[in-house]
């Protein structure tokens, strides 16, 4: 995946993503990064690499700054539970599925040293409809574990395009704390992914005249393999901002 990152700032920032499998099974994920200006910067990038155990019951991801997620797998190879381990951060997120789609995750914050059952932090809950995902409710508990901080919910609208290779939905890869699971979204490890690409997103509740609206559109090759994605954000009056990440035009290759 490669995209122009259009920023706030003077210059744009090139991104890639790699994702590298061997034998069906999901080895390794890099991120590079690069300014787009005179003088170019030389390119930064960092690597996430896969451990699977010998058991096929857990699988350890770690980086070039040994931040480790050990997930935890069922007999079908989705995720239940993902210890999460980086410099005085620790956190605790569980899995639930739904005849093998993604229905719940919640996060903890643990102590970051010791042992300890840790405080709610956040939940999703996924919602799907034939097959697709329809909603996201996202519930902040970052004052009380007990009562959420914020609460809202985003309506999801699957297109007529087929998932055909699997790719996970955009919306979900920009939804926290998902954005801590990226690689195993592309794993496979989340369960199901929808069976129709998305089409639009937009928040169930508005405040006052402000709405928002989010597109999702593709382009596919002859072989009916995606090869770019767009997502447009539009406010109140159809007025767009032309800002990453509410504008994206990724490039994919699936090889």
């Amino acid at each position: 995946m490669t995209e122009v990152c259009n920023g706030a700032s003077s210059y744009n920032i090139k991104r890639s993503e790699e994702y590298r499998y061997v034998g069906g099974r999901m080895m390794s994920r890099t991120v590079s990064q690069q300014f787009i200006a005179p003088g170019t910067e030389p390119v930064e990038s960092t690597r996430v690499s896969f451990a699977y155990a010998d058991d096929h019951n857990s699988v350890t991801l770690t980086d070039e700054v040994d931040t480790k997620r050990n997930y935890s797998l069922d007999a079908d190879g989705y995720a239940t539970e993902c210890l999460y381990e980086a410099y005085k951060d620790r956190r605790l997120y569980t899995f639930s599925y739904t005849n093998g789609y993604l229905t719940q995750l919640t996060e903890k914050l643990l102590p970051a040293y010791g042992s300890g059952e840790g405080a709610l932090f956040h939940t999703l809950d996924l919602a799907y409809s034939n097959g697709s995902l329809a909603s996201i409710a996202s519930s902040s508990f970052r004052d009380s574990p007990t009562t959420p901080t914020n609460q809202f919910r985003t309506i999801c609208e699957a297109g007529t395009d087929k998932n055909v290779y699997a790719f996970p939905c955009l919306e979900l890869l920009d939804t926290y704390p998902l954005t801590f699971h990226h690689e195993a979204l592309f794993a496979g490890m989340l369960g199901k992914v929808s069976q129709h690409l998305i089409a639009r997103s937009y928040p169930e509740q508005t405040i006052g005249k402000y709405s928002e609206s989010t597109a999702y559109t593709y382009e596919f090759n002859a072989q009916k393999k995606p090869t770019t994605i767009r997502k447009r954000m539009t406010y109140t009056g159809g007025k767009e901002q032309d800002i990453y990440p509410n504008q994206r035009d990724i490039a994919i290759t699936i090889e």
